[in-house]
């Protein structure tokens, strides 16, 4: 392979989607280190019981005890394992580590080294972020929380289902949801300082989403599914509240436009609970061309994946459609370099947005700055071998993915290198 003719190792970052690391991420096991670093593709516990996962991590040496029912469920824990370790999302992540900590690339020398480190957990973060350039991380104000904070400035967006829900349970009827959620929304962003807000409407199970064909109910259909709402007692399946969560995500992109704030859905594949047959962007077209909305900053997360394709014509054909590309960075590298090009077919490079979607460990916002950055160095030689573009605006390119564009659409002050 020739070397990269660009080289970005010195370009600052903005990680415009991620979550904070976990106070847990000071000392941490070998299943969690295959969990988080390779995406979940090891994952037992969706077949077995959590407490026998963890019997099976802290005593991997009985496994010649167990009985019929308790090998079947270990044949499952040490196929996610292998299929963990298989991962070459995982095979990269643990090298780049092992070079990072001066370990021998094996988990058991990774682990040992890192978890030294991390005792200090906050000192252990901020030199991945040195590392990688990070220099903001703004967080989807959801889950993920820590007691030890950010080493690095911080930003926050506001995810509208947290609001939605709280709004509907605490009114006693629609009028008073609707405040309360205007309300406090106008509170994060007017006095809290956030800078968006966030869509999971894409998500089932416990966010509760219905998918992204939002519509634009009659004020009877909702007023009626508020009423189920609160009968239920705030117990109802989640497609019997479809057009009331309708309603509440058009007068949030409503509010983005009155706060000038951008709104991010969650677009394409992502965990389990992604409503599979609803998460293509295209599905927001309707939403996306209505004349009292158009006037919204969206941002399409995950660059859609596997749907980049169709997410980079509506980034290239909406004046105000923004295209994030975490998740095409959640493979090999090559293969990442690829969904780039992909992305970058038709979506406008001036358009394009980098993150992570990295939390729980520090090592996800780190490994996603420098994996990403690889893999944009490819796509740009690419790009220059076939004379698309010259080797400065190939730097201009891959500056403006990685904080300029943020800063714009963010209103953030320049970063300085």
């Amino acid at each position: 392979m020739k070397p990269p003719i660009i080289d970005l190792s010195d370009v600052p970052v903005i990680d415009q989607h991620c979550h904070m690391f976990l106070d847990e991420a000071r000392n941490i096991d070998s299943s969690m280190l295959i969990r988080v670093m390779s995406l979940e593709a090891y994952n037992p516990d969706f077949v077995i019981p959590e407490a026998s996962v963890q019997e099976f991590v802290d005593n991997p040496s009985r496994v010649a005890q167990y009985g019929v029912e308790k090998r079947k469920e270990w044949e499952v824990y040490d196929r996610s394992i292998e299929a963990g370790q298989s991962s070459l999302l995982f095979v990269e992540s643990q090298r780049a580590m092992s070079e990072f900590l001066k370990a021998e690339n094996n988990i058991q020398s990774i682990l040992a080294k890192r978890n030294q480190r991390a005792a200090d957990l906050r000192s252990y973060a901020a030199d991945l972020y040195k590392d990688a350039r990070i220099r903001i991380l703004i967080l989807s104000d959801y889950r993920f929380r820590s007691t030890v904070g950010s080493p690095i400035q911080t930003k926050n967006k506001v995810v509208i289902h947290t609001v939605m829900f709280s709004a509907l349970d605490k009114s006693s009827n629609l009028e008073e949801a609707i405040k309360a959620f205007e309300e406090s929304l106008n509170e994060h962003v007017r006095n809290k300082g956030f800078v968006g807000m966030k869509s999971m409407i894409a998500y089932g199970g416990i966010r509760r989403g219905t998918g992204l064909d939002i519509g634009n109910p009659s004020e009877s259909l909702v007023a009626q599914e508020f009423a189920a709402y609160k009968d239920s007692g705030g117990k109802i399946e989640n497609h019997k509240i479809k057009n009331l969560e309708d309603f509440f995500t058009r007068r949030a992109l409503e509010r983005c436009i009155t706060l000038d704030v951008p709104m991010e859905f969650h677009t394409g594949i992502g965990d389990l609970d992604v409503i599979t047959d609803k998460c293509n962007p295209m599905l927001l077209g309707s939403l996306l061309k209505d004349e009292n909305l158009r006037k919204a900053k969206v941002i399409l997360l995950h660059g859609s994946y596997p749907y980049t394709a169709e997410a980079g014509w509506m980034a290239h054909f909406f004046p105000n459609v923004y295209l994030d590309a975490s998740i095409l960075f959640f493979t090999h590298r090559r293969a990442a370099a690829r969904k780039v090009e992909e992305a970058l077919e038709m979506a406008p490079y001036s358009k394009l947005l980098y993150s992570s979607d990295g939390g729980v460990l520090p090592e996800t916002h780190w490994f996603g700055a420098i994996s990403a950055k690889r893999s944009m160095e490819i796509a740009l030689q690419n790009l220059i071998e076939a004379e698309t573009v010259s080797e400065k605006e190939a730097m201009e390119l891959g500056e403006r993915f990685f904080h300029k564009n943020a800063e714009k659409l963010f209103r953030l002050e320049p970063l300085s290198s």
